[in-house]
């Protein structure tokens, strides 16, 4: 069971890492708007401009949502407590595992599925595709392993 110095503890790291992270969008549109970085014809950003504000501005709102729940954890007692009671609850914690094994499985046919489409439609996403794929195996592989001999 984890304790409320140990969810502060955790929590003051996991803010530091979302503020530092906050500025990771920023920084990329502005090094490939102002860089010498070109944009293919094919990209998708040449076709829609817009695009690239607008998947920083919903990642700049997902992390300073999660900047204000983590100020929230070290600043407030009660909500801390609350946080606390719902990342050790048995439940919840089935359910999350339930939910990642399934999203894990879906994952895995969808990307086999993709990248057998792709094949027949342009080699690079075929590539992209299956390196990704195999990436997400070896992971699930290696870390599969290392958990069956720890428990």
């Amino acid at each position: 069971m984890e304790s409320l110095e140990r969810l502060r503890k955790v929590t003051k790291m996991k803010l530091i890492v979302m503020i530092l992270s906050a500025f990771l969008p920023l920084l990329i549109v502005l090094v490939m708007s102002i860089g010498q970085f070109s944009i293919s014809a094919n990209s998708i950003f040449e076709k829609a401009p817009f695009l690239p504000p607008i998947l920083c501005g919903g990642f700049e709102v997902y992390i300073i949502f999660k900047i204000i729940v983590h100020i929230r954890i070290l600043k407030d007692d009660e909500f801390a407590n609350e946080r606390l009671i719902i990342r050790n609850d048995e439940r919840i914690r089935y359910i999350k595992l339930r939910c990642n094994a399934l999203i894990q499985k879906t994952f895995i046919y969808v990307m086999g599925v993709a990248t057998i489409f792709a094949a027949f439609v342009d080699v690079t996403v075929f590539y992209s595709f299956s390196a990704v794929l195999i990436g997400f195996l070896l992971i699930h592989l290696i870390l599969y392993s290392f958990y069956s001999r720890k428990y």
